[in-house]
């Protein structure tokens, strides 16, 4: 039977075949077919799928997250902490070991290999310039000399305290640099 492909009941009844089972553009033309022969039903069935929340719900994709090109070090295999990544976290309250009842601040100081992504830990006993050294120092006498190292300007501390924004400017990085550089180390922030 031969039915015109505009008309209120036309529609009602492709709209009738294709919420039974919300199946695709072939399917639902299979199903119309199989009874009728509508002219262009096609256009048809793909606008009421358009149109449908369930098949438009279904249908939809993921969005995936976008990731930034990684840097080459974490690409090429290399010996643990060749290149890594430092940063600073704290203040942590202490407690004196040989006075008891004083407390202090210490600072965490983060080592990460970027390519095993190894963790190393310590503590620097100020957020000076020269209580990072001592770390740096410590550091590289357990693991070695990295050939570079990556750091932040410490930024998440910056927008901490007026005390820290201080701090951080008076950070001597030519003094870290040059003490990297002594030892064949590339300093990068």
């Amino acid at each position: 039977m031969l039915l015109p492909n505009k008309g209120h009941y036309v529609w009602l009844y492709l709209k009738s075949i294709h919420d039974h089972d919300h199946a695709g553009v072939d399917v639902t033309l299979a199903k119309v077919r199989s009874k009728f022969w509508i002219p262009k039903v096609r256009k048809s069935i793909s606008m009421i799928r358009k149109r449908c929340v369930i098949c438009r719900k279904r249908d939809n994709k993921c969005i995936g997250q976008q990731m930034g090109p990684l840097p080459l070090e974490r690409l090429q295999p290399s010996p643990a902490f060749s290149y890594c990544s430092v940063d600073l976290f704290g203040p942590l309250t202490i407690k004196d070991t040989v006075k008891g009842r004083t407390h202090g601040k210490a600072y965490g100081v983060l080592f990460n290999c970027m390519s095993s992504r190894a963790v190393y830990v310590d503590l620097a006993d100020g957020y000076g310039t020269s209580s990072f050294i001592m770390v740096l120092r410590r550091f590289t006498s357990v693991r070695g000399y990295p050939k570079k190292i990556r750091s932040d300007l410490g930024s998440q501390l910056v927008s901490a305290s007026k005390e820290l924004k201080e701090v951080i400017q008076n950070w001597h990085w030519d003094t870290i640099k040059m003490f990297g550089n002594g030892n064949g180390m590339e300093w990068e922030h």
